[in-house]
């Protein structure tokens, strides 16, 4: 009996575990079962998000891209405004610089007209040469010339007005035609009377109008009696060269500012007896003041010195031959800053 009820109890008792270990076993899988749905719910949920979140974003992009393409358009439409607006503009700037650069080549035709006729001084004075050269299209430098009828004298200026191009131009045209009024009007024929009276005239033509105009000119004015060869200089800031031979000799002019004061001015009356070999330059300073060469700097006045005397050996048509190569080789590539004037 005992031993019937120990195998009763052991087999009760392994029944028992049994039924345990089947227990443990169906809880291990309704958790395994548990965690695999969670599991499964994270990852729908991730596909949910992740397909949300690509429509959120197709979206953005899709917004951007109609933004961008709408404010592209309107860009487009307003650059082709804009440059059928400035197409236009430019036509009328176009035109109108066109009618500006007639106006001036016109201006420049006035210019050369009022300028002494070659066939005149080649008449008077068949040695001679002129180099002149603008800066611009017109000139603020001017060369002046008269014979006194039934003489053999004549009266030369060369002048350099303030300013070149348009203002300058216009102001040796009112140069040009006080000196006519001065010389055959009035028969002022001293050259510092003549230049006397031009300043006065010349201020007074120019302060008529309520502004101040502060222009003036620098001159030389010669008279030269060709029967003796006597020769009268008065000059206003400007000079001089007379060569003789080997040696250059130079008159200045007076340290006045000619137009700029109302007050008559007295200038000095230079002579000098000319002999026949002697060459005489008139210019102004826009050949020494031409920046170029090396360093960039002025030719200045001794080197210039120099270049007459140099070019006075040979004949006149060479010698403005070679002012104008050595003005080009001095300035090569910078920009002329004046008006060039050279009557020799």
């Amino acid at each position: 009996l005992r031993l019937v009820g120990s195998e009763m109890c052991i087999r009760d008792r392994f029944n028992t575990e049994q039924k345990d270990l089947q227990i443990a076993n169906l809880n291990e899988q309704n958790k395994l079962k548990e965690q695999q749905k969670i599991l499964e719910d994270s990852r729908n949920r991730i596909k949910i998000y992740g397909i949300a979140s690509a429509a959120v974003l197709f979206g953005i992009v899709g917004i951007l891209l109609y933004v961008g393409t709408r404010r592209k358009k309107r860009i487009n439409q307003f650059l082709k405004s804009t440059n059928e607006s400035l197409g236009l503009k430019n036509a009328q700037i176009s035109k109108q610089s066109e009618q500006i650069s007639d106006s001036i080549d016109y201006a420049k035709n006035i210019q050369n007209a009022i300028l002494p006729l070659k066939e005149d001084l080649d008449e008077m004075i068949p040695d001679h040469f002129v180099y002149y050269l603008p800066k611009d299209i017109v000139s603020g430098d001017f060369y002046w010339y008269y014979k006194i009828p039934d003489t053999q004298k004549i009266i030369l200026a060369v002048a350099d007005c303030t300013g070149h191009g348009v203002p300058g131009a216009f102001m040796s045209l009112v140069g040009h035609s006080l000196l006519d009024k001065i010389v055959k009007l009035h028969q002022i024929q001293s050259p510092d009377k003549i230049l006397s009276r031009l300043g006065s005239e010349l201020h007074g033509t120019l302060k008529k109008g309520s502004d101040t105009v502060k222009d003036g000119m620098d001159i030389v004015i010669v008279s030269i009696d060709l029967k003796s060869n006597k020769m009268l200089f008065s000059g206003a800031r400007n000079q001089l060269f007379i060569v003789r031979g080997e040696k250059l000799t130079e008159l200045k002019g007076d340290r006045i500012d000619i137009g700029k004061s109302k007050e008559t001015q007295i200038c000095t009356l230079q002579e000098f007896d000319l002999k026949k070999e002697d060459q005489v330059y008139i210019f102004t300073d826009g050949f020494p003041d031409q920046k170029g060469g090396e360093t960039g700097k002025k030719y200045i006045m001794p080197p210039f010195r120099e270049l007459v005397l140099e070019n006075s050996k040979y004949n006149v048509d060479l010698q403005k031959s070679l002012f104008e190569a050595e003005f080009d080789k001095w300035r090569e590539d910078q920009e002329q800053i004046d008006d060039v004037l050279i009557f020799g």
